[in-house]
């Protein structure tokens, strides 16, 4: 019982120190091989977005229901798909400069630890009876041979830097990136089962990165694991040398962790979920229900997957834009030679037949070969609702690059070979010190013959005869850890010749600090984020998020908006807006800027003249009661009737109130507005100033002139997740039913006797979902 004890202590500490070789090499390889500077962003393109969606947590109280509905962007619309681990690292203090970095690095370490002990536990079934020589087969750190350490280190380096990851990474789809993990992290946990190896810092790393998928919502990644890993779960079952039974416990301790995952984020994926599929989002599920939309956006070519063979990104020049390659570049380098010898090894057949399937299934989608693409969407149909399907060869990328570690191990013996330390470091840094091209040619050259000679060990055949006269002036128990120092420096290079010029912390706000302070100081209407305003300059970084950056409230920016917000700007500028839309800039040219400016009060129009800020102030307000209702048929009559309403001085659009017929139909008001115009006193109703109250806004009303009830109007889009409340005279709280107003604002009918009116977004909290059920 002692000696099972101090085992299983032993495997704990090594699966710790493994943790800390992985954080080490990623937080020592960024400033030493990269020059990352800790004032800097490490990335660019949508990790400016990353950064933003940090300091809008931050700026709106640091939780998810801060971000459930901003009526700051677009007009009103949620910020939840980008909140990702926010709220845990505001919690922790960071500010949005590292709390961006972490989540650029984290998934670099968690994928160098994990997939590691997946390699390793893989190669301990693969050869069950010598899995490493003259070491204890259940530690791979322990142990008095410095040469197992160094291979430990470079096979960790080697997966941390995993380039596919890793510019996915600096591109700021982090998201992508750890539902990519799942089925990493599923088979980590069911190998480490069938070997008995299980530590709690597998199950807590792995419990980790389950429940960040679940945090973001990352609902692409986890549809292409369940029909890209079907293949690979299915070869595990078949091709582990395990009994059937051992396989299948292993797979459902798997699955009970990752139930334990959804349980713990049970409050962030329900919201994400009653979010996605309701009608009221852009991009939700019932606005992408076209085949179409799964090739919006870049279709995989040949030239893409030739391209992705090589580790550097200009080796074979693709036609691209530049800023479409992490979409459809995919560097692998030698490592994927491996993916043949694994479908001839024995030991790797069955698993590694069933990764290449995985492979297959995803280039065919990827490149929309239709005899292939029209069956698999009628068996998946969920998969219609996503776009960029070449994502799907994540899956396959980083499971042959574990499956090829752990057959490189096979050929590894525990020897000591004093040379090999020094041999490695100055290859590492001559790989280093290159050019991509030469680089390229360099690995290739090196890496070739390796795995030639690996071949020879693990497959008799007589094509490999001729490696014995390869000039190597190794022992041949010295190339597993040569070919992954090589293949791991190229890893790393391959990332560098991706990377973004680092933006330091002045650069990212600094330069628009002094204009900021300045409209604060001279236009404090815009501290109510009801008051908008249309900038005409832009950050150099942060572009249409200009206004976000400067907490300023806008309708321009970069997020996923109301349905009815784009519905009603697609039909006001009288041209259809694609689905998969979430640029948005509306300027005075734009023939929806005029209804636009009335409708979501947009306060001021600012601009910059030689760092002189200059202002238009427009004539509007944040909330209104009208004389009179309209039932209209459809949007483009509505359309035109707010462009007719929105022109001249005496504003018709404040005193008309214009209902969809649809909208009325399903309204709680359908009868009385239907029947009774609300009295043409209305107009004179008062607001006074609004107020903020944590995340609910608060408006006074004087309705003492009024004898009827009024149907008002707030600036801000519909959706069923606000609630609102309105206090008496009597200071006595109802809850107020809501309508649509002109297409896409909140509308209600307001009481004569309110004093007070509150509105408040509904964040779903499970508790109270079972009290309702």
């Amino acid at each position: 019982m002692k000696k099972i004890s101090c085992s299983h202590l032993k495997l704990e500490g090594d699966d710790l120190l493994l943790l800390l070789i992985s954080m080490l090499s990623v937080f020592s390889i960024w400033p030493l091989v990269y020059f990352w500077t800790y004032d800097s962003l490490a990335g660019g393109n949508d990790v400016f977005n990353v950064y933003l969606s940090y300091k809008m947590s931050q700026d709106h109280g640091g939780t998810l229901l801060s971000l459930f509905y901003l009526p700051s962007i677009l007009g009103g619309a949620s910020a939840l798909p980008m909140s990702n681990m926010n709220e845990i690292f505001i919690k922790l203090g960071l500010d949005p400069l590292w709390g961006t970095n972490l989540q650029i690095f984290l998934p670099q370490v968690f994928f160098g630890y994990i997939a590691t002990r997946v390699a390793y536990d893989l190669h301990l079934l693969l050869r069950p009876k010598q899995p490493f020589p003259n070491i204890h087969a259940k530690n791979y750190i322990f142990s008095t041979n410095y040469s197992h350490v160094l291979l430990l280190i470079g096979v960790t380096l080697f997966f941390a830097f995993n380039p596919i990851l890793g510019v996915r990474s600096i591109n700021g789809h982090q998201n992508l990136i750890w539902g990519s993990l799942m089925l990493v992290s599923f088979l980590a946990l069911a190998l480490a089962f069938c070997n008995k190896r299980l530590t709690i810092t597998l199950m807590i790393t792995t419990l980790f990165s389950f429940s960040i998928v679940f945090l973001s919502g990352q609902q692409q990644m986890s549809a292409y694991t369940l029909v890209f890993g079907l293949p690979i779960l299915f070869a595990f079952l078949l091709g582990i040398n395990f009994s059937f039974k051992k396989k299948v416990l292993s797979l459902l301790f798997a699955t009970f962790i990752g139930l334990l995952a959804i349980a713990l984020t049970a409050d962030y994926w329900v919201n994400y979920l009653i979010r996605i599929l309701s009608d009221e989002t852009w991009r939700g599920l019932s606005t992408l229900t076209s085949e179409n939309f799964i090739y919006s956006y870049t279709t995989a070519t040949a030239n893409d997957w030739i391209s992705s063979l090589f580790l550097g990104h200009n080796v074979y020049p693709s036609p691209r834009a530049y800023g479409f390659l992490h979409e459809t570049n995919y560097p692998l380098g030698p490592i994927i030679i491996f993916s043949l010898l694994g479908i001839f090894y024995r030991p790797t057949r069955t698993i590694s037949w069933g990764i290449l399937a995985s492979g297959v299934m995803s280039i065919l989608f990827s490149s929309r070969f239709d005899l292939f693409v029209t069956p698999l969407i009628k068996t998946f149909p969920f998969l219609s609702l996503f776009r960029v399907p070449a994502r799907s060869f994540m899956i396959f990328a980083l499971m042959q690059s574990i499956v090829a570690i752990s057959i490189l191990l096979a050929t590894y013996q525990a020897e000591r070979i004093k040379f090999i330390t020094t041999g490695v470091l100055s290859l590492s840094l001559f790989i280093i010190l290159s050019s991509t091209l030469p680089r390229e040619i360099l690995i290739w050259l090196l890496a070739l013959p390796l795995i030639v000679v690996i071949g020879k060990n693990l497959l008799p055949w007589k094509i490999f005869a001729f490696a014995d006269r390869l000039p190597l002036a190794i022992s041949t128990s010295a190339i597993p850890i040569a070919l992954v120092f090589i293949l791991g420096m190229g890893n790393i290079m391959a990332i560098k010749d991706r990377l973004y010029k680092f933006t330091s912390s002045p650069q990212l706000f600094d330069s628009l600090a002094k204009t900021q302070e300045k409209i604060q100081a001279d236009l404090p209407l815009l501290k109510n984020p009801f008051n908008r305003a249309i900038l005409t300059f832009e950050h150099p970084i942060f572009l249409f998020n200009t206004p976000s950056i400067m907490n300023i409230s806008s309708i321009n920016g970069t997020f996923i908006a109301s349905k009815r917000f784009v519905t009603l700007l697609s039909v006001l500028r009288g041209v259809e807006i694609p689905p998969s839309e979430i640029y948005f800039k509306i300027f005075p040219e734009d023939p929806a800027y005029d209804a636009l400016t009335y409708l979501y009060n947009v306060k001021y129009l600012l601009s910059l003249k030689d760092h002189t800020l200059l202002y238009q102030e427009n004539n509007t307000t944040h909330i209104w009661a009208v004389d009179k209702a309209i039932i209209t048929p459809d949007w483009n009559t509505l359309a035109q009737q707010l462009k007719k309403a929105s022109k001249g001085k005496n504003k018709q659009i404040y005193k008309k109130a214009f209902i969809l017929a649809e909208d009325l139909e399903k309204s709680p008001y359908k009868s009385k507005l239907a029947i009774k115009t609300p009295p043409s006193q209305c107009s004179t109703a008062a607001f006074s100033e609004f107020r903020q109250q944590s995340n609910s806004f608060a408006i006074d009303s004087d309705f003492k002139q009024n004898s009827g009830d009024c149907l008002t109007i707030i600036s801000t889009n519909y959706s069923k997740s606000l609630q609102v409340f309105i206090y008496d005279q009597e200071n006595k709280k109802n809850l107020l039913p809501t309508i649509p107003i002109n297409g896409a604002l909140l509308g209600m009918i307001v009481p004569s006797n309110t004093k007070k009116i509150v509105i408040t977004p509904t964040f779903y909290n499970i508790s109270d979902l079972r009290q309702n059920l």
